[in-house]
């Protein structure tokens, strides 16, 4: 069972080292394809201390993150496909095995969705916010609601039978296409109640009001897309869920990981 990891950079000095270790250190059977944007940071530099027959990386132009992961999804070749932005890393060593081991068990399998955790900028052990998968279902699409992007394992047939993400999109492409494989393409999919990936805080997804509101009009574009009913003030209403899932996280986990 061979895992496909994309991860798209740009001037991500500062992180892409973790990134690339967090995916060298599963006992996996990985394949690592960078997309970088042409940094100018070091970034690049980094990335060639990991180039090698596992892990390959295309560094040219690109018009935005989407294009990047539809390029780096052109050159995978695994059975299993995810994607480790890189700001983020994955839980543990364990994490890639375990989501090898899960599709092996269930050949018919063709999403696998878990957890993530947002944690602080500057301490990977303070956790900010815990993105629990268990919070979804199909039906929560038209309230903005989907999977943990990250934290999602995808067959690689699901991209060749129903495509790859929409470009049109600046932030919620990951977001259009979750609608499009869970309400119209007939996919079979579990959900695991297990830490996959630890975020960084403060990405596109998590960037102010004005940011969320954009995301929201994307949304909804891409719910009447898929001819799936929904509204603004449907989509709004994840705001105050999202407030009360961050006070649980609290409670959880008491600002750290370790409890």
């Amino acid at each position: 069972m061979k895992i496909s990891i994309i991860t798209v950079t740009l001037n991500s000095v500062d992180s892409i080292y973790d990134c690339m270790m967090s995916v060298k250190q599963s006992n996996a059977n990985i394949e690592h394809i960078v997309i970088d944007g042409k940094s100018s940071d070091g970034t690049i530099d980094v990335l060639h201390l990991f180039e090698g027959e596992s892990v390959k990386v295309i560094s040219e132009s690109d018009d935005g993150i989407y294009d990047a992961l539809n390029k780096g999804l052109s050159y995978a070749t695994g059975d299993i496909i995810g994607v480790l932005h890189s700001d983020d890393v994955f839980f543990s060593d364990q994490s890639l095995t375990d989501v090898a081991s899960i599709f092996s068990d269930s050949p018919m399998l063709d999403v696998l969705y878990g957890n993530a955790i947002i944690f602080n900028s500057f301490n990977q052990n303070k956790v900010s916010r815990f993105y629990s998968g268990s919070w979804f279902s199909p039906w929560k699409l038209r309230f903005g609601f989907m999977p943990p992007h990250t934290a999602t394992f995808v067959r690689r047939e699901v991209f060749e039978r129903l495509g790859f993400y929409e470009p049109k999109f600046i932030s919620a492409s990951d977001f259009e296409f979750f609608v499009r494989i869970f309400r119209n393409g007939k996919v079979s999919y579990k959900y695991e109640d297990k830490v996959f990936v630890k975020m960084r805080s403060g990405g596109m997804s998590d960037s102010g009001l004005k940011s969320y509101i954009r995301t929201s009009r994307e949304m909804l574009i891409a719910l009447k897309d898929n001819k799936v009913y929904s509204n603004l003030f449907l989509l709004l209403m994840r705001l105050p869920i999202k407030f009360f899932m961050a006070l649980y996280t609290k409670f959880k986990f008491r600002g750290s990981i370790d409890g």
